[in-house]
């Protein structure tokens, strides 16, 4: 136990992992004697959960924490609330984030460290397809992974084109917006709020500063990193989640969905989803169906999504889990069976117990181009991978997984305590 108190400020972007992540480190930070700080984006996908952040702060394992917007539309709001934290804030010894692309970000880092003071960036979240082009020496468009026009009928043809026009156009907007955003926030705002302008080394709009540490937890994404940012200071560990739900796995079925999706999407790219849960189904016969949805999902695009199993609810019950009261934790021991897309919360359910059966369907929903494919990427073990139901074999799954590339990999939490004592 530390006689000092060391401080850490921890941001977040948002709360969806919370349970799987945040808390974990949280608790983790406290059990050892340090003062925990909070940061949290202010925007309305985080409400739901500040009755969690409020019941830990009334416990006392957080100290203090802060809502408000930091990397949102408006920049002056951005920055304004940037120096109200450097006005209320003492230097931390380790400043949190799992990014620092945005310029208030930085300058926070900057304003709330000493000599003596750590940021270290944790990559919680799957790379940008930029990085992966250059590790593995390819291209991957989103224009033509939507297209796949091979033998489609000419209206699904026509919808998928109109889909890839919109998708094309949004794209280019957002450059030009996101254009206008470095100057004004590296430029003008910094300069009139912090009489200072921010010098950015930055690649893909990902990495920021080659000074920082960073920690990564998917080993193809380590080497992808390593490869892409050589003098990067990246260090692979163990997730906080892993094996953080190791226990004896149960009969239901959880069924994580794409998202969030539109109406289209659904009607064009869930046929093989839908096929693949519904084999499951039929094979295991699980008492309860978990179907847990992206945060931000449309509500009625649930129903429509539940109204496709209207043959199972006589014999079996479907649950929609609600995100900020349903721990993704705690439901993967009840489960035999996880089936979701390319996610990080697929990974959390690979990654949390060694005896689920976890099946990743590729290209699901065409929710995000790469995303189809990023956690496969990622060199994620122990998942079986398919495109159609007929790939799925129930003799490939077994009862006892192993992460080989995690044996000699040191746990998160264990790196973040050793910086705080060195």
């Amino acid at each position: 136990m530390r006689k000092v108190k060391k401080k850490v400020l921890i941001y977040i972007n948002n709360l969806y992992s919370f349970d799987e992540f945040y808390r974990i480190v949280i608790n983790r930070l406290n059990s050892e004697n340090v003062k925990v700080y909070l940061l949290i984006e202010a925007n309305k996908y985080n409400d739901d959960y500040l009755n969690i952040i409020k019941s830990l702060q009334n416990k006392n394992i957080i100290f203090k924490y802060w809502y408000l917007e930091i990397i949102g539309k408006n920049k002056i709001k951005n920055y304004k609330n940037v120096r109200f934290l450097v006005q209320n804030l003492d230097t931390v010894d380790i400043f949190l984030t799992t990014t620092l692309s945005f310029p208030e970000l930085l300058i926070l880092s900057k304003k709330i460290s000493n000599k003596h003071s750590k940021t270290i960036i944790y990559i919680n979240d799957m790379l940008p397809e930029g990085i992966w082009n250059e590790y593995k020496g390819t291209k991957i468009t989103l224009f033509k992974k939507v297209l796949n026009l091979n033998k489609q009928p000419l209206k699904v043809i026509t919808s998928k084109i109109k889909i890839s026009l919109k998708t094309r156009i949004l794209h280019i907007k957002k450059k030009l917006i996101y254009a206008y955003e470095i100057f004004l926030g590296r430029y003008i705002l910094p300069l009139i709020y912090f009489k200072k302008i921010i010098k950015l080394n930055t690649k893909y709009n990902f990495l920021i500063d080659n000074s920082f540490p960073y920690i990564v937890s998917s080993i193809e994404e380590h080497k992808a990193i390593k490869k892409v940012f050589p003098k990067l200071n990246v260090t692979f560990s163990k997730p906080p989640y892993y094996l953080a739900s190791n226990k004896n796995i149960g009969t239901n079925l959880m069924v994580l969905v794409p998202g969030p999706f539109t109406h289209s999407q659904l009607m064009l790219y869930s046929n093989e989803f839908i096929k693949i849960i519904k084999k499951v189904i039929n094979e295991i016969k699980p008492p309860i169906i978990y179907f847990r949805f992206h945060p931000r999902q449309e509500n009625q695009l649930k129903l429509d999504i539940i109204s496709l199993f209207d043959e199972f609810k006589k014999n079996y019950k479907i649950i929609i889990q609600i995100n900020s009261k349903d721990s993704l934790l705690e439901t993967i021991p009840k489960c035999l069976y996880v089936i979701g897309n390319s996610s990080n919360a697929l990974r959390v359910s690979r990654l949390s117990n060694r005896k689920i059966n976890v099946i990743g369907v590729l290209n699901a929903f065409y929710v995000n181009g790469l995303w189809g494919e990023n956690i496969l990427l990622s060199g994620t073990e122990c998942i079986k991978w398919v495109q159609t139901s007929n790939e799925i074999d129930f003799k490939d799954f077994n009862s006892n997984y192993y992460f080989k590339n995690y044996k000699n990999a040191k746990s998160y939490a264990d790196i973040l305590l050793n910086s705080l004592d060195n």
